[in-house]
């Protein structure tokens, strides 16, 4: 891969059981992602992917990739006693991360003016773990050197 930030054409891997990932417990949060059944872009609010998109058409797999072990050695330099949940903690990373990840969305979508963007596929039924291994990329959880910010883009029915 040239680049942190690419696209790919895919043929997204439908499993609705993808939305129960958000209920899975991780560190501090035992009933797993706060947002569930908060925000209309996650489930089960969400609108499920295929009855949203026309998955008949061609659909672009978008995403940015993030060193993340990268990040955390950069942060146990200037906080050594920091725990390994510190360094890795979404919010130190996320924001500067979605931020650079939607203004590439955004120059994708002048170039492709009739798509529009799922931000969360998963949320709406979409595993990305079996479709980034369309594109070469293996998901690892929890990341400990790459993470990934990925998104579908994709024609509205």
């Amino acid at each position: 891969m040239k680049n942190d930030k690419e696209f790919y054409k895919v043929n997204p891997i439908i499993n609705y059981n993808a939305r129960k990932w958000c209920t899975l417990p991780y560190y501090l949060h035992p009933k797993g992602c706060p947002n569930f059944n908060k925000l209309d872009k996650c489930p089960p609010k969400a609108a499920l992917f295929d009855e949203e998109f026309d998955i008949n058409k061609t659909i672009y797999l978008l995403y940015y990739k993030f060193n993340l072990g990268k990040h955390m050695r950069k942060l146990k330099k200037k906080f050594p006693h920091w725990s390994i949940y510190q360094l890795r903690c979404v919010l130190y990373w996320q924001p500067k991360a979605r931020k650079e990840f939607r203004q590439y969305v955004n120059a994708f979508l002048k170039k492709h003016p009739n798509y529009s963007i799922s931000m969360c596929p998963e949320g709406q039924g979409v595993d990305l773990v079996s479709t980034m291994k369309q594109i070469g990329i293996k998901i690892i959880f929890p990341p400990k050197n790459i993470t990934y910010l990925v998104a579908l883009a994709a024609i509205r029915k």
